[in-house]
């Protein structure tokens, strides 16, 4: 009897729904931003139409009744687009039908105000390398340091990613196609107030210097980065087109480094008259790089033969070899023999260096005859700090206390590396430092990333982690 009840009341709710009058509504955003292009709003009806629909008709008017165009697309339809520009207004829609009971017309009106505001933009979640290390700050305008993105994130399963598909190693900054592993990319947020009020419709104006480049994130079906604009060029952004639409604000935002540079990055929000409404975002990078030494290594090359190169930031490093510089990269000499002896103006050839049972105080170094390979040790000149204290080299060393003005860096064994004096693009707070590798090149590097790393091994470096300087 209980189910039979409720069936009944069903069928009687049902029975009122079908007797309701129709009536029409309007759908859209209600509260918009000035300069608001082609935003969407339709019509639609509810309850029992007993009629055959004949025509839909919108008309916009001020808040004083006033006609006003802001009507994009034919107002005969269903659904429109309308440019909001800088006034409040009101929609009215009329929905004309042909009733089956009489066979007479119809009409079912309504209205819908639309508020018209100037929304306030912040920035958040502004990115810089190293947690903002590098930053500077003059009379309040901050720069933020950015890596030229010279790097290559793009090896994959044992090969590089190749926009001609030639084998050929592509710097990250030239990768069109740029995916989202790339880990050189800064990101920054555009919020703003009130959060009711719709601005994902408005246009802006993108302007960038040489050096940097603005992306998008594209969708999980993309998987990549979109460029928002072109390096050098100033570019509209239109916010609300199929694809940037929901991914310009209250998303992050991805800048490159695609050159050495200082400059702004600026987005500006304009009216329909072409006069700045507000400033979106004016943020000044400084990018920055080691492009004194090679980057892009050929397949196979010796990147991944560096014990340490995931500690080094890719674009914080380069190397030298015979291809690109007067450095030999014979094997028969090691990153302790450089760093005391480069151009074996000392000892007149190149000599290896060994922690010991090599040579002795009265003939350190000496000749092996199986290898024809010249050696010495730590321990034939009485210990680590007494090898790069010696009279021997040139300049003369002696123990440091700063990264600015040690000459010789000593990590740790057979880790040493010798001041450097190519620092091309890179900012005057690093301290770069070249390391012979076994395997051939010199490494430039900063010398603080692998100071700290050697400190964080399975070992206790304890007093024989020093830093030399120069008695000038």
């Amino acid at each position: 009897m209980k189910k039979l009840l409720i069936f009944m009341m069903l069928i009687c709710t049902a029975a009122l729904a079908s007797n309701e009058p129709v009536a029409l509504h309007i759908y859209g955003p209600g509260y918009v931003a000035k300069n608001s292009y082609a935003v969407p709003y339709y019509m639609a009806t509810s309850g029992f139409l007993n009629g055959r629909p004949l025509g839909w008709t919108w008309e916009c008017k001020d808040l004083n009744g006033n006609t006003l165009d802001y009507i994009e697309t034919n107002p005969y339809v269903r659904e429109i687009k309308v440019d909001a520009r800088e006034t409040s207004f009101i929609l009215y829609a009329r929905f004309r039908y042909e009733s089956y009971e009489d066979n007479t017309e119809r009409y079912s009106y309504a209205s819908y105000q639309v508020n018209v505001g100037e929304p306030t933009f912040t920035l958040q979640n502004i990115g810089s390398i190293h947690n903002g290390e590098f930053d500077t700050t003059t009379t309040g305008v901050t720069t933020r340091v950015i890596h030229f993105n010279i790097d290559s994130d793009n090896y994959v399963n044992g090969s590089y990613y190749s926009q001609t598909n030639t084998g050929e190693i592509i710097p990250d900054f030239l990768v069109e196609q740029k995916t989202v592993n790339d880990d050189d990319l800064l990101t920054f947020r555009i919020n703003h107030t009130p959060a009711s009020m719709e601005v994902r419709y408005i246009h802006l104006k993108l302007d960038l210097p040489n050096h940097l480049v603005l992306y998008r994130k594209g969708s999980a079906q993309e998987n990549k980065y979109v460029a928002l604009g072109t390096a050098g060029h100033l570019q509209t952004i239109s916010c609300g087109s199929p694809a940037n639409f929901d991914r310009i604000f209250g998303k992050e935002l991805f800048v490159e480094g695609v050159g050495l540079g200082l400059g702004n990055l600026k987005i500006n929000y304009y009216g329909s008259d072409g006069n700045l409404i507000s400033q979106v975002a004016d943020v000044r990078y400084r990018t920055c790089a080691d492009v004194s030494g090679r980057q892009a290594l050929p397949v196979g090359g010796i990147l991944e033969d560096i014990e340490f190169d995931d500690q080094l930031d890719g674009c914080e490093w380069s190397l030298f070899d015979e291809s690109n510089s007067s450095f030999s990269s014979a094997y028969d000499y090691n990153a302790p023999a450089f760093a005391v002896d480069h151009n074996w103006n000392a000892i007149g050839y190149p000599f290896i260096v060994l922690v010991s049972d090599s040579g002795n105080p009265g003939n350190p170094i000496i000749f092996d005859p199986a290898s024809c390979y010249y050696y010495t040790s730590y321990e034939a000149f009485g210990g680590v700090r007494e090898f790069y204290e010696s009279p021997m080299w040139t300049p003369q060393l002696s123990l440091g206390g700063s990264f600015h003005d040690s000459v010789v860096m000593f990590y740790y064994e057979l880790w040493a590396a010798l001041r450097s004096w190519s620092t091309t693009g890179t900012l005057p707070a690093w301290n770069m430092f070249f390391m012979k590798l076994d395997s051939g090149p010199i490494l430039n590097h900063r010398g603080e990333v692998l100071f700290d790393y050697s400190s964080g091994l399975n070992y206790s470096p304890g007093p024989m982690k020093f830093m030399l300087n120069s008695n000038d």
